[in-house]
């Protein structure tokens, strides 16, 4: 605890920090849902480098690959960076819009492209994106819950 009971002194006054950090310990859902769907992703993509039909149900390819290492990258930064959390929240905000998108597009394309692998794989896609937008409401709920409960600075 800093010896101005958590606030900053800023050309002599006080006023309250609003940008908070946590210790790697006491991790917001947005950092769990960002660190396991990360190393899902890495798991993923250097899999498909190694083994072009994943789990022997679809067929990547090193763009795929990639997409998926590049996402990977991001969510372990995020995940495991010492950074504000609202990066975090930030990032399973816009993570989850884009694995939601990408799952309900396959989903409505894939009885076009024929195959259960590919389905299963949006159908997961999907339930990831709902998992990381969940995450980061529940972190912007607790964020406004304790803003509430905290003393406003005067």
């Amino acid at each position: 605890m800093s010896p101005t009971g958590g606030k900053r002194i800023e050309g002599g006054r006080t006023i309250q920090a609003t940008t908070r950090t946590r210790p790697l310990t006491t991790a917001t859902p947005a950092r769990h849902v960002a660190r396991g769907v990360s190393l899902l992703f890495v798991t993923a993509g250097l899999w498909g480098f190694i083994e072009p039909p994943v789990f022997g149900l679809v067929e990547t390819n090193p763009l795929y690959n990639l997409l998926h290492l590049l996402l990977a990258s991001l969510g372990l930064y995020f995940g495991f960076a010492r950074l504000p959390d609202a990066y975090a929240t930030g990032f399973a905000q816009a993570m989850g819009l884009f694995l939601l998108i990408i799952g309900v597009t396959g989903l409505l394309t894939a009885p076009l492209l024929d195959g259960p692998g590919l389905r299963l794989l949006n159908a997961s896609h999907a339930a990831l994106g709902l998992l990381a937008l969940a995450a980061a409401r529940a972190d912007l709920r607790r964020e406004a819950a304790a803003e509430r409960a905290s003393p406003e600075a005067s």
